[in-house]
Order: structure tokens, then sequence, then C-alpha cells
């Protein structure tokens, strides 16, 4: 077998060594050297592929985090000032709600006061039920927070509000006022209840009751009211009815019955001259006639009279 030999020289004034070794162990270890000279060679090359891509790396990233920064504080200073917002609306409807309270407490005094003068009761056990009856409670933090949370629980915190509930009642008894007042309206309507005499210069020159006669100087009842006036001041219907009269006699001259709800009738006369006919239909404040001073009077007046 061929063989490789090997001199060993280590000092010159010492003989040399002679090491015989075969080609196979000359050629595994020439191998193995090479393989390994390769290893090594690969390994470096990627250890620095990589160190340079973690470089490249790491510097997008801060590049990455240094453009971040200004957005995440962008951010969170949009969301300082939503915050902000919320809070003053919050505010803002604390204030509104203490103002609706006293709204709210001024009408029911209102409406108290016009019920009163109506001579309705006074509504106090259907408005005992709610339980702000004579004031209001401050609103809890998680009332508020409900009506400032999405707006899938807005309508049910609100509905579940007293304010509300107490205004919605408030409501509905003011509307049980206002179809009085509209009842009463309609009644006033048919009911003689003004001064049958258009404009300012008038006076009530002889009252309902015992008087003594202008005419005969004796005592007797007057069973009407005269108001005096200007010649030919208009005389118009107190309430709205039906002319079932219109003549003239010697006492009251040309005159004027009128008929009206509740079978009530009114007298008007003395006038100058009528502009109605019987039978015919008017309405409160329409022009009847004018005053005169026909029939037995001592001036120019107005008689009215109620049978």
């Amino acid at each position: 077998m061929s063989k490789v030999t090997l001199v060993w020289f280590s000092q010159s004034d010492k003989p040399f060594k002679v090491v015989n070794l075969k080609k196979g162990i000359v050629y595994t270890f020439l191998t193995c050297f090479t393989l390994f000279l390769v290893a090594t060679v690969v390994f470096s090359w990627a250890t620095h592929r990589y160190h340079k891509r973690l470089t490249r790396l790491e510097s997008r990233y801060e590049k990455l985090e240094q453009e971040k920064i200004p957005q995440k504080k962008h951010q969170i200073e949009k969301l300082e000032q939503m915050l902000a917002d919320k809070q003053s609306s919050i505010q803002n409807l604390k204030v509104k709600l203490i103002q609706s309270k006293k709204q709210l407490q001024d009408l029911r005094e209102m409406e108290l006061k016009i019920r009163n003068y109506l001579g309705m009761d006074s509504n106090a056990d259907k408005m005992a039920n709610q339980t702000h009856q004579g004031g209001f409670g401050t609103l809890k933090d998680e009332t508020l927070q409900q009506m400032s949370g999405p707006k899938t629980n807005k309508a049910a915190s609100i509905k579940k509000s007293g304010l509300i509930s107490y205004s919605l009642s408030l409501e509905e008894s003011m509307q049980e006022v206002l179809q009085s007042l509209r009842q009463r309206k309609e009644e006033m309507k048919t009911t003689p209840s003004i001064l049958p005499v258009a404009g300012e210069e008038m006076w009530l020159s002889c009252e309902y009751g015992w008087r003594t006669n202008p005419m005969t100087s004796r005592k007797e009842f007057h069973s009407a009211i005269d108001v005096a006036g200007r010649w030919k001041t208009p005389i118009i219907a107190p309430a709205s009815g039906t002319v079932s009269k219109v003549d003239k006699n010697h006492v009251l001259g040309n005159y004027i019955r009128l008929k009206h709800k509740n079978n009530m009738h009114t007298v008007y006369g003395h006038l100058h001259s009528v502009e109605v006919e019987q039978g015919q239909r008017v309405e409160r404040r329409d022009v009847l006639g004018y005053m005169g001073n026909t029939g037995r009077s001592t001036g120019t007046h107005q008689p009215v009279r109620h049978q």
C-alpha cells in the first residue's frame, strides 16, 4: 500500500524524525480540513448577512416608531378633546335639566292657579303618584352615564327618568285644563258676558233695581241696565244667538230681542236703527243696530234686559 513519508526537523543539531502515513489517512485529513474551511466560510457569510439584515430591520423599526409617535400623540390629543367636549356636554345637560325642573315647577304652580280659577279639582292625587311632586332630586351619576352612552341606551334611560315621567303627567294635566278652557270659551260665546256697546265713550246711566222714574218721579223697579253713549254708537251682540224679534213700541222704541243658548233672551231698546232681521243668526260682537233715543227715553242710551 502507498504511504506518505513526513520528515520532521525540530532542531538543527538534533536528528530529524520520519513519520510514515498511509495515503487514505492523509486524504481523509485533507478532506475534513477542506470541509471545515468551507463550513467556516459559509457560517461567516451567513452570520455577516444576518447581522446586516438585523441592523436594517432595527433601523426600519426605529423609523416606524418615530413616525408613529406623532400620530399617537395626535390621537391622544384628539381623544382628550373629545373627552373634554363630552364633559362640557354633560355639564350643559345638567344646567338644562335644572332649568327644566324650575320651568316644570312654575308650570305646575300656574296650572294650579288656573284650576282654582276655573273651579276644577287640583289633580293632586294623580300628580302625587309622581316621585317628584313638590321638587326634583339630583340625577345620579349612573343616569348621566347612561344618557351619554350608546344611542341604543339613551331612549331607555330617558324614559326611565323621573323628570320625563313628571313632565308627561304635567302635559296630560295641562291638556285637561286646556280642554276645560276650550269648553268655557264655547260657553262664553253663547252666554252674554260683555257690554253690548262698542267703543270707549260710554257709562252706566241707570243700574238694575229700584229707582225713581225720571218721567213720573215715582218709585219703580228698573228691570234693565242703561248704558249711555254717543248717538249712533254701535250696539253689538254680547253672545251668539238668533234674532227672535225686531219690533217697535211706545216704551222701548225700536228694539231687538235675541235668543241665546239655554233659552236665555236679551232685549235692546231705544235704537236709532236696526241692522238685523228677525230669524237671523248672529255671532258675538256682530253689530245689531245703533244707539238712539226712540220710545220713552230721556236721552241717548241703550237699555239691556235679560229674560
